[in-house]
């Protein structure tokens, strides 16, 4: 039975966001689709976690991370950019062939 109060959110298949780590060459990818974390929150905070232990512990590179994941999570149109992520890195079908 319907009920008015009921709230849908209309989520894209397939979002990502690209973080770098300050003070090193490293770029963090987050994937997400409809079926995992489901929300920008939970992608921003992992983007924080992630740098956040791959900055030495660095505070301010988290807080920076997670601010840009957010940022980038809620601005982008990710139907237009999924080709260009696919081709711009290897999937695990790909590392698996030329790795034998």
């Amino acid at each position: 039975m319907p009920h008015g109060k009921n709230h849908f959110v209309n989520k894209q298949d397939e979002t990502w966001a690209e973080v770098d780590v300050e003070g090193k060459d490293l770029r963090i990818v987050i994937p997400d689709n409809k079926y995992a974390y489901g929300d920008n929150e939970s992608v921003a905070q992992m983007a924080q976690d992630v740098v956040g232990k791959h900055a030495d512990n660095s505070d301010s590179a988290a807080t920076k991370a997670y601010e840009q994941a957010r940022e980038q999570l809620e601005t982008t149109n990710f139907k237009d950019g999924r080709q260009e992520l696919k081709d711009k890195y290897f999937s695990v079908e790909d590392i698996a062939k030329y790795m034998g």
